[in-house]
């Protein structure tokens, strides 16, 4: 049984036109495909060293978050940082403690005349309002800066700043946000009742002053009628107070002294 080697060999002159056809375009475009070649793998080491570098800086963020104690090293993080979700993270919290520290610490004055309090008030609302700024920042962030942009107006007294933080919180919170939206309701309902002034009872009257009962002596043409007052009889010497006694009309009279 014969077989039909053509159909399992290709023909030596067939390899032989392929590698001159080969051979031609190496050496016409060999040197551009190789170039090309390396510049894809450099591309692709590189991405993947970037990746790592970013993964391990988002860590070491992370990582620094966690760390985080005071409102300045929240802000460092938050200045340092590519990450926009640390970054907001970092501001929120920080403006959060420093929101704090202002309704609950007493306001020593500074050199330039700012209290602590405003001074606190003023970086809180700053730190809030970065959040609020960032166009990539997730929108569950941006609304909780939008409340507590509300709670500082709240804290100096701007019921003007306030509703229209909480309206703004309420609107774009919608019903993707539902327990933000209640929040931010319930603050707006409530508003009205905290920018009421209080209003103090007034004091109960002075009681009188406790005066001695006075009698009335008659009016002459010497003296107009005028009050005297009593002495109290405590004040005066038991020889003073005691009666008189009663003499016996019997009794013989003691002879005068000449």
């Amino acid at each position: 049984m014969h077989h039909d080697r053509s159909s399992k060999h290709v023909p030596e002159s067939e390899l032989t036109e392929f590698a001159s056809g080969f051979g031609r375009w190496w050496n016409r475009y060999g040197n551009t495909a190789l170039l090309l070649v390396l510049l894809i793998s450099a591309a692709f080491l590189a991405k993947r060293w970037y990746d790592h570098r970013v993964a391990a800086s988002h860590e070491e963020a992370w990582s620094e978050l966690a760390g985080c104690t005071s409102p300045d090293s929240y802000r460092q993080v938050a200045e340092s940082t590519d990450g926009p979700t640390v970054r907001a993270l970092a501001y929120l919290r920080g403006a959060d403690l420093l929101l704090t520290k202002a309704t609950t610490s007493s306001a020593a004055s500074d050199t330039d005349g700012t209290t602590s309090r405003d001074r606190s008030l003023i970086d809180a609302a700053s730190m809030y309002q970065r959040v609020i700024d960032q166009q990539n920042t997730h929108k569950v962030y941006r609304l909780n800066a939008r409340l507590g942009l509300a709670a500082v107006a709240e804290a100096r007294g701007d019921w003007a700043q306030a509703r229209e933080n909480y309206q703004a919180a309420l609107q774009e919170a919608g019903e993707g946000y539902s327990s933000i939206a209640a929040q931010a309701k319930g603050k707006l309902a409530t508003l009205d009742r905290l920018a009421s002034p209080v209003v103090l009872a007034a004091p109960p009257p002075a009681p009188a002053p406790t005066t001695q009962p006075s009698i009335l002596l008659p009016q002459t043409d010497e003296s107009p009628l005028a009050p005297i007052e009593l002495l109290d009889p405590t004040l005066l010497a038991p020889s003073q107070i005691e009666p008189p006694q009663p003499q016996d009309p019997f009794a013989p009279e003691e002879p005068a002294e000449p």
